[in-house]
């Protein structure tokens, strides 16, 4: 059990002459000095400006940050490897190393803190979620009446969308194109249920490597599902193709029970730690009212399918 008391997260959109949805970069200039402000890539302001706004007034009493991430900090990375191309290994600028390295947020957020607590990042592409919610629920265990802060975030770049459509990634048959994209959303977790405005009771890998025990396995969780109080489903396929062969069941079954289905990934696009962005938003309409139940269900490249529970506290 994780009980949710604030999040953080950046919304999407497309860009002008951009074929993936692109973050939204909020003013988190008071976070940092103009020389950073300049220096670092907006998928760092942005990460680092969310995990900021979540844990800024609780810096005493984390005991640990805890990010996920499946590409990292891609620009950085690539003007990185351009570099040593360009420069063939010599005159490199030790800046963009470090800030292309996939644990530079939650380094960042520590010392921006002035913390030395638990801090690890995980990198494990449509498992990623799940590694993290893993770990910050056994670590508000072991810590009762400490807090953790938990985040997610991943970067698209042009480049990387040119090698996804070569490699065939963002093509399925019959044409279907997939929406891919990018996000950050952060989130402030403890046992308690004090201060809590969601809580999360559940999540699980459902991928069990074979078709037909994904699918036996996604019926056994349907079938012992409490019906109680309004409820709506997350589902994470990004087009007709994958609906019908990646949650037909599911949307078989919200049919027969009349349940709401959300295509999040409408609003996100598709990435490594798409379902980070995914709980942002059922959060957020759980803690307004809009339902008492969410159940988040997603896969990242066919594979790694999962679910996750968000209910009121």
């Amino acid at each position: 059990m994780i009980y949710i008391s604030k999040i953080s997260f950046a919304e999407t959109s497309f860009l002008e002459g951009s074929d993936y949805r692109n973050i939204s970069v909020p003013d988190f200039s008071g976070y940092f000095e103009k020389n950073e402000m300049r220096r670092l890539s907006p998928i760092i302001r942005t990460a680092v400006g969310c995990g900021m706004e979540v844990a800024n007034k609780y810096r005493d009493s984390l005991c640990g940050i805890i990010v996920g991430t499946g590409r990292g900090c891609l620009s950085k990375l690539e003007q990185f490897l351009a570099d040593i191309s360009k420069y063939r290994e010599t005159a490199l600028n030790p800046s963009v190393f470090i800030q292309s390295t996939n644990n530079t947020i939650g380094g960042q957020i520590a010392l921006k803190l002035n913390i030395n607590t638990y801090n690890m990042t995980y990198v494990n592409q449509g498992f990623t979620v799940l590694n993290v919610l893993t770990d910050a629920e056994m670590l508000t265990m072991e810590h009762p009446g400490k807090k953790v802060l938990f985040g997610f975030f991943d970067e698209n770049t042009d480049f990387n969308q040119m090698i996804h459509r070569e490699a065939g990634f963002l093509r399925t048959r019959e044409g279907n194109e997939l929406i891919y994209g990018q996000g950050v959303s952060f989130f402030l977790a403890s046992g308690s249920e004090d201060g809590a405005i969601v809580k999360i009771t559940d999540f699980r890998l459902l991928d069990k490597g074979k078709k037909s025990e994904t699918q036996k396995a996604v019926q056994e969780f349907l079938s012992n599902l409490m019906m109680d109080g309004s409820l709506a489903i997350y589902s994470g396929y990004n087009n007709e193709y994958e609906q019908e062969n990646l949650y037909g069941t599911i949307s078989s079954f919200v049919a027969e029970n009349g349940i709401p289905e959300i295509a999040f990934k409408r609003e996100t696009g598709d990435f490594d730690t798409a379902s980070g962005m995914a709980l942002a938003l059922a959060v957020d309409r759980v803690a307004k009212g809009e339902f008492d139940k969410i159940i988040i269900f997603n896969h990242y490249k066919k594979i790694s399918l999962h679910s996750i529970t968000v209910t009121k506290p």
